[in-house]
């Protein structure tokens, strides 16, 4: 397991730093997560070792992400709740939800020193995918 998370963490890294600059979320990225999560996770519950309802279940996060992306104008991009249903079922329920807090927090504090050194408004975006690689970084460190 800690070795599947080890490749998303990869690639959600390299998705941070292309979201950075380019702010958009190749499909690539997501299709990459998705095929290796949902395999991983989907392996899990023929061989037994998970069952269907959790993997289900790990799956709320990134639908409340797109929910939050439609009711919001995209303030949140659909990338961003795409990618999050891509990895989560490979993470489960709690450590995608601890990963989306650490994420937001990540964001907040971003978004409050933007504001606190005057270069820019409550209008700008700040891509949030870097936020969320950081929020599963932490999430695997504290899992250590």
């Amino acid at each position: 397991m800690q070795f599947v998370w080890m490749i998303l963490l990869v690639v959600t890294v390299l998705t941070a730093i292309w979201d950075l600059f380019k702010r958009e979320i190749t499909i690539w990225s997501i299709l990459i997560c998705g095929i290796i999560s949902w395999g991983y996770s989907l392996f899990g519950v023929i061989a037994g070792s998970s069952n269907i309802l959790s993997f289900f279940m790990a799956l709320i996060p990134g639908a409340a992400l797109i929910l939050i992306s439609a009711a919001s104008k995209e303030s949140i991009g659909y990338g961003d709740g795409l990618m999050l249903i891509a990895i989560s079922p490979a993470l489960g329920l709690y450590e995608t939800s601890f990963s989306l807090c650490i994420a937001f927090f990540v964001s907040g504090v971003l978004a409050i020193a933007v504001l606190i050194i005057k270069k820019g408004n409550r209008k700008l975006r700040i891509p949030f995918m870097p936020s969320f690689a950081i929020g599963l970084g932490v999430m695997m460190l504290a899992q250590i």
